[in-house]
């Protein structure tokens, strides 16, 4: 008797890992500046611009679909924002 499995083939669309490894690194930089004791993450859009300090850093999250920070009960997508990283004085 012949018992070989089924073959699925799973569609992926090109470029999703990339973007999710980009995503994984940006989490990883922000999460580390903010690590720093005098660290800060700005994060700038057309009309907005703030600064997190390190107790805000687990404010921001990462999946497949973006890089996200904490509003409120929402949670924004900065994958697309202009991100500066600096530090205190």
């Amino acid at each position: 008797m012949n018992t070989t499995q089924p073959t699925y083939k799973i569609r992926t669309i090109p470029g999703t890992f990339c973007r999710w490894a980009k995503y994984r690194k940006l989490f990883a930089d922000i999460q580390e500046v903010l690590a720093r004791p005098n660290g800060v993450v700005q994060i700038s859009t057309v009309y907005r611009s703030t600064v997190y300090y390190p107790k805000h850093a687990s404010m921001f999250s990462v999946s497949s679909n973006g890089v996200f920070v904490q509003r409120g009960k929402a949670k924004d997508d900065i994958s697309g924002c202009s991100i500066r990283f600096g530090r205190t004085a």
